[in-house]
């Protein structure tokens, strides 16, 4: 999710946080093919379920908190349980002196206290790219390698492979990687993911990607690598407003021979062209149904 001014595309690699328990998200949005987002103004998001056909119950909450230079210093995630916020897990994040985030500390809050999980580090090129993640868990007290993520990058600072290798044995062994292509006019308009299997890359699927500003409409297309060929799976279409912001966004399934739509989000925008609500539906074999609201706040 992109909270700046305009959000003119989806961003297709997140980078993962290690976290594998259920009260953590699984990825936390911190960079955009490479550079850090910046989340300031916002200071709390919302989620709520649609229940029963008749109101919107709140069931979940992220806190965050800057530093006098607008950099996030922690996000905070809470449960909601009859109209009560629990604590589930926070991350921190630690800067250098160019504001790149080097350290991001996940948490969890047991009986009272924030205890550390895991911990992913970063290094930068002298583009104040990301080149390299490391991330480690937390066992016994003793900090544990996991796995690391390398990125490389074109002449244009375009992001071309993400490179993912599990830490094995006292050594990294690749596992899998993403790999981007940009049009003349350096927009993304293929990604691929390939897995690593007897000592080959595999090919897993591909994005393909279809971005038309007269038309004001963005599609991509993922297929997977069945049997020696490319097979339709999902397609997800944006649609844009007179000023560059995407308003609704459909996903569809391929079916045998025909796309079938499964889910829409409807965006809602302030004056300061921030989005302020999402909606989710989903559809059955004829009408969209209300699913959950994603509520975003900012500071005054």
């Amino acid at each position: 999710m992109d909270f700046g001014i305009k959000r003119k595309r989806i961003t297709i690699l997140l980078i993962y946080m290690l976290m594998t328990i259920e009260s953590v998200p699984q990825e936390f949005d911190l960079f955009d093919f490479g550079k850090k987002i910046e989340y300031f103004p916002l200071v709390e998001v919302n989620s709520y379920r649609w229940e029963g056909g008749y109101f919107w119950e709140k069931s979940k909450t992220e806190l965050y908190e800057y530093d006098d230079n607008d950099n996030l210093l922690s996000v905070t995630f809470q449960r909601w349980k009859d109209t009560v916020a629990y604590n589930m897990s926070k991350l921190k994040f630690i800067y250098d002196n160019n504001y790149n985030i080097i350290e991001a500390i996940a948490f969890l809050y047991n009986h009272s206290l924030w205890k550390k999980d895991s911990r992913s580090r970063y290094t930068y090129g002298s583009n104040n790219y990301c080149r390299e993640e490391i991330h480690e868990r937390w066992v016994d007290s003793i900090s544990v390698l996991s796995f690391r993520v390398q990125y490389f990058y074109d002449s244009n600072n375009n992001l071309i492979q993400a490179l993912t290798q599990t830490w094995i044995d006292s050594t990294y062994t690749n596992n899998e990687r993403a790999l981007f292509e940009y049009d003349e006019n350096n927009k993304l308009n293929l990604s691929q993911n390939q897995i690593w299997k007897e000592s080959n890359w595999v090919s897993k699927y591909r994005i393909m990607v279809y971005n038309n500003k007269n038309e004001k409409q963005y599609n991509n297309t993922k297929q997977f690598w069945t049997k020696s060929t490319w097979s339709d799976d999902m397609k997800k279409i944006q649609k844009y407003d007179e000023n560059e912001r995407v308003y609704e966004e459909i996903e569809s399934f391929w079916n045998d021979s025909i796309w079938v739509e499964e889910s829409k989000w409807i965006y809602n925008y302030n004056s300061n062209d921030r989005i302020t609500e999402v909606f989710y539906f989903s559809r059955g074999t004829e009408f969209w149904t209300k699913k959950m609201k994603i509520e975003y706040i900012y500071q005054k």
